[in-house]
């Protein structure tokens, strides 16, 4: 299934920004393990054999409260947290506080979606990102979901879902 090259870089940047934009960053020195409210994230990892290190992790709350979930992003080796927007390996990585239903995480998206593209770019998007929304499954609390891209393969990996607490 082809797309316009622009297009994808149109949705993928304000995509990014959201969901790094929901972190309140804390930057460890490069590589560091990072123990976030009880929850322990891995100084580097391996995703497509492309060896990545920790660069920020977060707390997203609701209403400066509710603890909702803790986020990390490795980055791949030697790339910057100024290059993140670029086409570049990265992982960000969710650990869910609560129960959540996996349609309500399609649904900010699609929300943002059509609040900032034109319909002929949503129109030629959306069999894409239906294929993404139909990724997502219901979480509970534990539940860790992984996101990985890695520019060799051009697209998002399907998300890892881990049930297991990572300490």
């Amino acid at each position: 299934m082809g797309s316009n090259p622009g297009s994808l870089k149109r949705i993928q940047a304000p995509i990014t920004r959201m969901v790094i934009l929901t972190l309140v960053v804390a930057s460890p020195p490069e590589g560091s393990a990072r123990l976030i409210d009880g929850v322990y994230f891995t100084p580097r990892i391996v995703a497509s054999e492309v060896p990545m290190v920790l660069n920020t992790v977060g707390l997203k709350t609701l209403l400066k409260v509710v603890r909702v979930s803790v986020s990390a992003l490795h980055l791949g080796e030697g790339v910057s947290p100024e290059a993140v927007l670029s086409d570049v390996p990265k992982r960000l990585e969710f650990e869910y506080f609560h129960a959540i239903s996996g349609r309500d995480f399609a649904n900010p998206t699609d929300r943002l979606l059509r609040e900032n593209l034109d319909t002929l770019t949503l129109r030629s998007l959306q069999p894409r990102i239906d294929r993404l929304n139909a990724l997502y499954a219901d979480v509970k609390p534990g539940d860790r979901y992984a996101l990985t891209y890695i520019p060799a393969g051009g697209d998002l990996s399907c998300p890892e879902r881990n049930r297991n607490r990572h300490h």
